[in-house]
């Protein structure tokens, strides 16, 4: 199946001006949730009860993991330029979910929540996997080895020829340095590896093990080359 998309509106005139004031009211609303949580206390109640999943609780000998799959983002933003760029191109099943995905993702809450008490530190995949990771990381004093070929892509980045002419290794790195697929990036003991599976199945989301947290203060591939970071770098 291959569909038709159609962008319209969104460059017209005018629109510098309607995202100078939807960044206003985005950031407006952002610190007004942040002052409610901070005088409810609700950060402080996590954390004194142990609920709270945080970056900083990583131990040597955990096992890496994530859930879904990543490449959606990296996928989607390229379909959507593709599409900006020649309107009227058809785009093909894979690449559609992917430009689905990457509008309209879907923060994996539920699964979050049921991690408690399993998990031993958590991040969402916004800024890239290796750059989220990476701050897990420096939180937690300890560095890291994945197995690279072991992450899960999505069928968008493995099929699509918009990623023709790259290699494996190519395309799992650019996916996993693109960010927004909002997967969630998590440590467990090795003991938790049933339950891990449990939560796998109920929530119907692959949990894919992809490595373990190491002595060291960096992300290493299973051959100890270095994966740097390229993704999303925050001021």
């Amino acid at each position: 199946m291959r569909v038709r998309i159609r962008y319209c509106g969104f460059l017209g005139k005018g629109w510098f001006l309607s995202m100078l004031v939807f960044m206003f009211l985005f950031f407006r609303a952002e610190d007004g949730i942040r002052d409610l949580v901070r005088s409810r206390g609700l950060g402080d109640v996590c954390k004194r009860t142990g609920l709270a999943l945080t970056r900083c609780g990583a131990r040597v000998g955990d096992d890496v993991y994530v859930s879904g799959v990543i490449g959606h983002g990296a996928a989607g933003l390229k379909v959507a330029l593709s599409v900006l760029a020649t309107p009227g191109d058809s785009v093909d099943k894979q690449q559609l979910d992917a430009l689905l995905r990457f509008n309209r993702p879907q923060p994996r809450v539920e699964l979050g929540m049921a991690l408690r008490g399993i998990a031993t530190s958590c991040i969402d995949v916004s800024d890239g996997l290796f750059a989220d990771l990476q701050h897990v990381l420096s939180a937690s004093g300890v560095g890291a080895c994945l197995a690279l070929a072991s992450i899960p892509l999505s069928e968008a980045v493995v099929a699509s020829i918009l990623f023709s002419g790259k290699s494996e290794r190519e395309k799992r790195l650019l996916a996993c340095n693109a960010g927004d697929d909002y997967e969630l990036c998590f440590t467990a003991p090795r003991a938790a590896r049933e339950r891990v599976a449990l939560k796998s199945d109920v929530y119907e989301v692959g949990l894919t093990r992809i490595g373990r947290i190491e002595s060291g203060d960096s992300v290493l591939d299973d051959s100890g080359a270095p994966l740097v970071s390229s993704g999303y770098q925050h001021f």
